[in-house]
């Protein structure tokens, strides 16, 4: 019996779908042989809660060293304060920002220390590379010295308050940086701003005026885009929006031009701003231990391998552009087995054409289940 001529079309273009796959695989290895250049590895934010939560009338008026604005602002307002740590995760490497109140600080100690909030993350204080500071004051730094081994990234107008006994602060405690002023631990003072896995993900930025080494930190993630941090260059939302001067910062023109920067750079990078210790700010992250991700959502893919979403993302040289799939990386076809169902010219033009080829290659070898389309 003659096969008909839709079962030859059939077969010619598995045929054609096959012998893009090998040059598919061949082109990967080629590549790889020739260094091809790494993805963007992982990078996820997770916020832990380092300190009791406590209401402040932020417009009192007596204790002048203790005002939070040095116009006489804020008048009756009062504000939940809160004390915020940050994990990030950068591919294999983690980074702790600011380390919150001591376990013995009277009526702000952290109910959890940070190091048993890590454990709940099955990690451990020698896994963390980095632990950045973004001041020296004792409700950012009372945990530091759980983590001698990381490195210490602190600004370095703070690092000299802290081993300078000519420019020592009475807000600045070196015993708790025993394990790097002594020696024993590495510490990178920092001067400007620090592009911490020198890829652009994490950056401390510059931000001087609460005290001399300040820093806030800029954090890219894919779903969320820019994060930024403040630090203390802010300490609730009202102080931000006036550009609000603490009567004990440091230095009023310095905070003043550092509000600017950081403003601008929120502007430009269309950044989500969290300010560290404003109750209202911390549901723009996901509730502990979940954390805001660099990679796509599985949500938003509908299935929940991991290699298939990596490879969306690589570069792929399907050479048949004639064959459309019927949906891109987040719509998956429900019946990948028949890759030729999926390039129906009903779909032609919609999306790039390479995709399916990626998929088809990954699960070619992989041997993994096809993946189901999203509702």
């Amino acid at each position: 019996m003659f096969r008909s001529l839709w079962e030859e079309i059939m077969q010619r273009d598995l045929s054609m779908l096959a012998i893009g796959i090998g040059a598919n695989a061949l082109a990967a290895v080629s590549a790889f042989a020739q260094g091809a250049p790494a993805a963007t590895p992982e990078v996820t934010l997770t916020r832990l809660e380092c300190g009791a939560p406590t209401t402040r009338d932020v417009g009192a008026r007596t204790g002048a060293g203790l005002r939070f604005s040095d116009t006489y602002d804020f008048d009756g307002l009062k504000v939940q304060i809160v004390y915020s740590c940050y994990l990030i995760k950068h591919g294999g490497d983690y980074m702790v920002w600011d380390s919150g109140h001591p376990m013995n600080a009277p009526n702000v100690a952290p109910k959890v220390s940070l190091v048993d909030l890590l454990g709940k993350l099955e990690l451990k204080p020698e896994n963390v590379k980095f632990v950045g500071i973004s001041h020296y004051h004792g409700d950012h730094v009372g945990q530091v010295d759980s983590f001698p081994k990381s490195t210490l990234l602190i600004g370095k107008g703070d690092w000299d308050a802290l081993t300078d006994p000519a420019k020592a602060s009475p807000m600045a405690d070196p015993a708790t940086f025993a394990p790097w002023i002594k020696g024993g631990s590495k510490v990178e003072p920092v001067s400007g701003d620090k592009d911490v896995f020198d890829d652009g993900t994490v950056v401390m930025l510059n931000t001087p005026g609460h005290t001399p080494g300040h820093h806030s930190l800029l954090v890219k993630l894919k779903e969320k885009g820019y994060v930024l941090l403040s630090g203390d260059l802010a300490h609730f939302r009202e102080n931000y929006d006036t550009n609000g001067v603490p009567m004990f910062n440091t230095d009023h023109t310095y905070t003043l031009g550092s509000l600017d920067r950081f403003k601008k750079i929120a502007a430009n990078l269309k950044a989500t701003v969290i300010i560290q210790h404003d109750a209202r700010d911390v549901d723009k992250l996901p509730v502990f231990p979940a954390s805001a991700k660099y990679a796509e959502s599985k949500a938003s893919v509908g299935w929940h391998g991991r290699r298939a979403r990596r490879l969306c993302h690589t570069t792929s040289l399907f050479p048949f552009a004639t064959l459309q799939p019927c949906h891109d990386c987040h719509r998956i076809p429900d019946d990948f087995q028949n890759p030729v169902r999926c390039l129906e010219a009903r779909d032609r033009g919609r999306f790039e054409p390479q995709r399916l080829g990626q998929f088809v290659l990954e699960h070619w070898f992989a041997g993994d289940p096809p993946p189901r389309r999203a509702e």
